[in-house]
Parts: structure tokens; sequence; C-alpha cells
């Protein structure tokens, strides 16, 4: 009898693990928007932060952020980098609200001075932050760093927000500085996108879990049932 409710108390372990293990399945891309050569290089000085927007197709965790960034032969000063939430549409101006900050090393993005060769997507993991998205969210990428307003650069390729290219989901905003409001990047009165991809793993349901909870329940009940009549 010992043995069956052994059994039993392992079977309901086994039965409460499983359920609740999360899917293996990794990050699935959601919004992209890759910019093509011939582009505009937008410099980040510490007089030009630059942010991009994006509304999330699925509902997860942000699991990876790609931007299309590189730096000109030469250059120093590293990238700050903050995901952050909207209002209106405008990224958050507060630092120190934001929902992810990473340091970007400049020797870590692909050297570029012409705006007619390509910039690869460079990928950064954003899963420790474990920002919860859904459908219809707006949020914002944005890049500081501190450097002059002349060349050598960090830049991000963009492209014009008309025609085939444009990315109809949001818009790219810059400003001069960390106490500045976030506003439009425009050419004239043309808006701007830069060239980005996101990526979203996805999230078990609370349900799965209180199965898991309630069929280890059920099987404890039924072995102490068990015992009692052993006893008996």
């Amino acid at each position: 009898m010992r043995r069956r409710i052994l059994s039993l108390s392992l079977l309901a372990t086994c039965l409460a693990t499983g359920l609740a293990r999360p899917s293996a399945a990794g990050p699935v891309l959601d919004q992209s928007h890759f910019v093509p050569a011939p582009a505009s290089l937008y410099a980040i000085v510490s007089t030009q932060s630059l942010a991009q927007t994006f509304t999330a197709g699925l509902a997860g965790q942000l699991a990876e952020v790609d931007m299309q960034l590189a730096k000109s032969a030469g250059a120093t000063g590293d990238l700050t980098f903050t995901i952050r939430t909207t209002t209106n549409g405008l990224p958050n101006p507060d630092d120190g609200q934001s929902l992810y900050t990473q340091t970007i090393a400049l020797s870590s993005l692909p050297t570029n001075d012409d705006p007619f060769t390509q910039v690869p997507l460079t990928a950064f993991d954003v899963s420790s932050a474990h920002i919860n998205v859904t459908p219809g969210e707006v949020l914002a990428l944005a890049l500081s760093r501190t450097g002059p307003g002349t060349p050598p650069w960090a830049t991000w390729q963009s492209s014009s927000d008309l025609g085939s290219n444009a990315y109809s989901r949001g818009a790219q905003y810059q400003r001069s500085s960390s106490s500045s409001d976030w506003t439009l990047l425009t050419v004239g009165t043309v808006g701007q996108d830069a060239g980005f991809q996101t990526f979203v793993s996805s999230v078990p349901e609370p349900s799965t879990f209180a199965l898991g909870s309630i069929g280890a329940a059920g099987l404890a009940g039924y072995g102490w049932r068990k015992r009692r009549r052993a006893i008996a």
C-alpha cells in the first residue's frame, strides 16, 4: 500500500510539472521594417536622440529587438538603448520610467559611411526585461549617445514614411536633450521610419498552471483516502 501511495504522489508531481511547463517554442517575428539602401542615415549625437515607435501585433513577451545601426570609421562613445511606453503615440520623455535600458558598445556595430551601402540588422536580446505586450500596444525604441554633432557618427538607417517602404504602425522621433520632448523626425513635411524588427515569445496561459495544481491535489486526495482505508 505504501508503494501505491508513493507512486500516486510521484504521478501527481509529474502531472503538475508537465502541465505547468511553458512551451519551448522560440521567439516569433512580430513587427518588421527593413530599410534597403540607398537610405537616410540619421546621426545619434548629444544633441539628437532618436526613437522609433511600433505597434505590437502579437501577445507575449518582447524577446528580441533588431535595429539597422552603424558607426562611422573612428567614432567613439557608446549608445544607450531604451524601450519606453508611449502617450498618444509619443515616446515617454522620462528616462527613469524606461522599461529596459542597455549600453550598446560601438565596437559591436558595423562600420558604414555610405548611404548606398546596406546596413544590416544588429540583434539585441531584451528578454530579461520581461516586457509583456498585447496587440495594439504602442512602444518606443530609443537611442541616445554622448558624442559631437560632427562626424564620425553613430547612425540609424531610415526611410521616408511615404511609398512602399513606409511603416504605417509607428514613426521616428527626435529630441535635443534628455529634458526635451520628443518630436516627429521629418524632412520638410515628410516623416521618417527607422529600420527595426521585434520578436515576441509566447507566455503560458494561467489556466495551464491552475490545471496542474488541480490535478496534483486530486491525486494527493485519492492517495490519502486509500491510506486511511489501509490503516482501518
